[in-house]
């Protein structure tokens, strides 16, 4: 037990288990503008009290009278992602006005006419047109939805002004250069081959790192942790992509409409690359490596496979609580975290190997939540295709954690782990 636990500490520190995305990094031409964002977690924050709305980056004045005039970033409209500079008059006894939207996007076709966002405000004395200002507002604002933000410029002689008069063009303007964003990791090819590689680094450490542990620390056959060599049989092929293929299926019996977002093709590239080699490959052999390989392979050597079974996959549901859910999303996530778990946890106990585990696991992470496919009640602007159902209830779009803790994705998990038992116990049998 005690090299078990070894190797499983030793694992346990060198990586970290991750459904996230590399990350994503902004083309290297201007791209298309995205299409408006739907917030699928709003946050009730000052300024919208009992709104679906967000509010951040305040800039307050204090005068000598001692209000506070406060600026900020929000949504004017719930749930809707386009950000206006709204204000707020705190007076000197605590009470305030209403928020209310001073500077908004321009013009469609105008820099700005995306997002005005994050604004700095100062007195002085400031003249356009002839016209001499005591306020200026500076503000970052764009074009392209979240990249490449310009900084314009807007003056009042009023702070509770309800409009602030705009100078027409940017200030500081991003000068677009190929080989400039290159080199911060922009886009493109380089972008695509990243992903690539940061897959491939991932899941390659990881299975080096339990080789070198098995063979120079705990001097075991890595195959005790059930990491041999590859060997998929087309029947758990067919599997992984009948389960994620028959929960998009069952999804179209309800009410729903399909999306198709507004991406450029080197977006896509890079979507499709991230999701199949980090989300789907690394992340899958990382995960099963280390929960049905490591942790599940020590628990059966220290007591037996129904512990064996059942304590890893708790585990690998509690690891996928989130910071900010609700008791009942917590709840929610577990069971379903738990139930895929032993569905993998079964199949690995069948195959007495983690690749058809990992297979199943990963091309659900590829499908499911990768980017490729996104299902919910709004539209998700990061996802390729979207399927939007015309319900919000947790029951179908899986709540905060979203469509993998759903009830339809756990009847899934169930069906296939009834499968899985099945197969194994006909083979004890035998």
């Amino acid at each position: 037990m005690t090299k078990y636990l070894l190797g499983l500490i030793s694992l346990w520190l060198m990586c970290s288990c991750s459904d996230t995305d590399p990350g994503e990094t902004p083309p290297i031409d201007p791209p298309t503008p995205t299409p408006t964002v739907t917030i699928t977690k709003p946050e009730f924050v000052f300024g919208f009290q009992g709104q679906s709305k967000y509010s951040y980056c305040p800039s307050a004045l204090k005068q000598a009278d001692g209000t506070v005039h406060l600026y900020f970033c929000g949504n004017p409209e719930n749930l809707i992602m386009v950000d206006n500079i709204f204000h707020i008059k705190i007076n000197p006894d605590g009470t305030q006005t209403a928020a209310k939207s001073v500077l908004q996007p321009g013009v469609p076709g105008s820099w700005d006419d995306h997002h005005t966002c994050d604004p700095s405000v100062i007195e002085g004395n400031f003249t356009w047109k002839n016209t001499t200002y005591k306020y200026a507002m500076f503000f970052l604002s764009n074009m392209y939805g979240v990249y490449y933000n310009e900084i314009g410029v807007a003056f009042s002689n009023d702070l509770d002004a309800d409009s602030w008069v705009k100078y027409p063009q940017q200030i500081v303007k991003k000068t677009w250069s190929s080989e400039g964003d290159q080199e911060i990791g922009g886009g493109g090819k380089s972008a695509v081959t990243g992903n690539i590689f940061t897959g491939i680094l991932y899941a390659g450490l990881v299975l080096g790192g339990v080789w070198l542990i098995c063979k120079k620390m705990l001097k075991i056959p890595v195959t005790d942790f059930k990491v041999g060599k590859p060997d998929l049989h087309p029947f758990w092929i067919i599997a992984a992509f009948a389960m994620p293929l028959l929960v998009i299926l069952v999804y179209q019996l309800f009410a729903g409409t399909w999306q198709q977002s507004s991406m450029e093709p080197e977006t896509i590239k890079r979507l499709v690359a991230g999701s199949v080699a980090y989300l789907g490959l690394a992340t899958g052999i990382v995960e099963e490596t280390v929960f049905r390989g490591v942790i599940m392979s020590s628990v059966e050597y220290a007591w037996n496979r129904k512990i064996a079974v059942i304590v890893p996959s708790v585990l690998f549901g509690c690891l996928h609580i989130e910071e900010g859910m609700s008791i009942s999303g917590m709840i929610q996530v577990v069971i379903a975290g738990s139930l895929v778990g032993i569905l993998f946890s079964l199949v690995t106990c069948y195959t007495g190997t983690i690749w058809y585990s990992a297979l199943m696991h990963g091309v659900w992470n590829c499908l499911m939540i990768g980017g490729l496919i996104y299902i919910g009640s709004a539209v998700d602007g990061t996802a390729w295709y979207n399927y939007v159902l015309d319900t919000d209830s947790f029951l179908l779009t899986g709540g905060e954690f979203g469509v993998e803790s759903s009830v339809i994705s756990i009847a899934a998990y169930l069906l296939f782990a009834v499968i899985a038992l099945l197969l194994l116990s006909k083979k004890k049998e035998a």
